[in-house]
């Protein structure tokens, strides 16, 4: 915990849990669907409150060996989607018998950031039929994932004296962080549409999206090698959908050559974007359909 300033911390995102809470309620009502996600959210704020105070505590003890002797033993361990089962035993071959890879991390630091990490992961996912309030909730999780890499994990990294789940290490936040940033791009974008925009800038505003997936995926890199047996689903989300977009961007700049009477330059504008599709798609078979369904 040392080097760690947990006021801050709890200074800085305090409005941003009621900011969550608003605007779930404004979700409920419009998406009861979302009511799993409602109730995740609702849990983990209950319990910030209480681990800002126990944390700020800890802190304040001016005994670091009596203070590391206390939280030894919490007990507090976490599972990971982003991290792959460990494989069977040779006398089980039902893979349903398989669990997600428990992680032991006592150490209330790290907690903490894992807590935020999911709170906002769960509001990043709610649906909202208020596009702006969409993109604004999207922008402040993109901030808060920015803040546990720039400031909060990178605080704790030299203090880490165990394995952690990719949730709490540095690439992963930004890797987040830049998803959230490209979703709010994709809601600006649909915001957009409602105006009717020339097809030049759709083509831009569909790049920009790429531009996000692009930096997403220098930073799941560096995950990978910081990360043992970290899961693929979160490269073929971004993948995918850095593909989709290209597409999009493509399509939209060969209309906008088109309707300038260079049929010829659209039909190479479009050639160029299906050979880049070959190339760059990969993923589950279910990422693919998403991508074949758009071209």
């Amino acid at each position: 915990m040392e080097g760690a300033n947990v006021e801050d911390v709890a200074e800085s995102h305090d409005d941003s849990y009621y900011t969550v809470s608003i605007s779930c309620q404004v979700a409920f009502h419009s998406h009861g669907l979302q009511v799993h996600y409602i109730r995740d959210i609702q849990k983990l704020e209950r319990y910030l409150p209480f681990l800002h105070n126990l944390v700020h505590h800890f802190d304040s003890i001016g005994d670091k060996p009596l203070s590391i002797q206390m939280t030894q033993k919490l007990g507090i361990s976490w599972t990971s989607p982003l991290t792959l089962s460990p494989p069977s035993p040779s006398f089980l071959t039902d893979a349903d018998l398989r669990g997600p890879k428990s992680f032991q991390i006592d150490n209330l630091c790290f907690e903490l950031g894992i807590v935020q990490f999911f709170l906002w992961c769960n509001a990043s996912r709610m649906g909202f039929t208020n596009l702006l309030q969409s993109a604004t909730l999207l922008r402040r999780a993109a901030g808060v994932y920015q803040y546990l890499a720039y400031e909060f994990l990178s605080l704790l990294k030299d203090a880490q004296s165990f394995e952690c789940p990719p949730e709490a290490t540095i690439p992963v936040s930004y890797v987040m962080s830049l998803i959230c940033l490209a979703e709010s791009q994709i809601v600006a974008i649909m915001k957009a549409k409602e105006q009717k925009p020339a097809d030049i800038l759709l083509s831009k505003l569909h790049y920009g999206v790429v531009k996000y997936f692009d930096l997403a995926m220098i930073f799941y890199s560096t995950a990978t090698k910081e990360c043992k047996n970290f899961s693929p689903i979160l490269m073929e989300y971004i993948s995918c959908y850095k593909v989709l977009y290209e597409l999009k961007s493509y399509k939209y700049m060969a209309e906008a050559v088109k309707a300038e009477g260079k049929t010829g330059n659209a039909i190479a504008l479009l050639g160029k974007a299906l050979n880049n599709e070959q190339i760059s798609a990969g993923g589950t078979k279910s990422w693919q359909k998403v991508i074949k369904q758009d071209v």
